[in-house]
């Protein structure tokens, strides 16, 4: 019934139908200086709404919740079980497909946007992923690149990920994406093939780049 966080939240889906990305919308919203509403609930069972700056970790959240969309979904989550270092680990993973969701019921509740529109944000977001590499923390899963999501930024310590570019894919460099959740651009890059070439050679305790 807050009139104040109905216009906030259908400020940024009317707003998704005209930016290419999330990462624009998440520019966009910090231009404008839009605040979210958060609700915070105390120990004593009262709750407050709380106005904070949209993160990208927000804002892909309400992306991909169907709640927004006035459907109640429920198993969007599974155990997979992940062999690491010969160690079993398990671990929870979310499934973007409806499809295979345990259950689905469009039309629950009054919602922000269609569930058709809400199908098409899904499409476009991975469409923005596969054209961006999908880079994600932790080991390398294709490309030539040795150390992609292995890497940390001099300047602040972040996970830097491997972009590709030319016809074969073969030439990179490792991107550090800055603060992405606060919206801020990306932090610096380094050329790829130098990195790999001295860790390869074992020489990469005298390898230093001039920023």
């Amino acid at each position: 019934p807050d009139e104040a966080v109905v216009r906030a939240i259908r400020s940024l889906f009317d707003r998704f139908r005209v930016e290419p990305s999330v990462c624009a919308l998440l520019r966009w919203a910090n231009e404008q200086r839009i605040q979210m509403p958060t609700r915070q609930t105390y120990a004593d069972g009262t709750t407050e709404v709380m106005w904070k700056p949209l993160r990208a970790s927000r804002l892909y959240w309400m992306l991909h919740n169907p709640i927004y969309a006035g459907a109640y979904a429920y198993g969007r989550c599974t155990k997979v079980e992940k062999i690491v270092d010969g160690n079993i680990r398990r671990a929870m993973q979310r499934e973007h497909d409806p499809s295979k969701w345990l259950v689905v019921k469009q039309d629950a509740h009054a919602g922000y946007i269609t569930w058709t529109e809400y199908l098409h944000n899904q499409d476009t977001m991975r469409q923005n992923m596969a054209r961006m590499g999908s880079p994600h923390r932790g080991a390398p899963r294709e490309g030539p690149a040795l150390l992609s999501g292995l890497l940390v930024c001099g300047r602040c310590g972040r996970r830097m990920a491997a972009s590709y570019s030319g016809r074969e894919r073969t030439y990179f460099t490792y991107v550090c994406a800055g603060d992405r959740d606060g919206g801020v651009g990306s932090c610096w890059t380094v050329p790829g093939t130098a990195v790999d070439a001295a860790i390869e050679t074992g020489s990469g305790e005298r390898l230093s780049f001039v920023v």
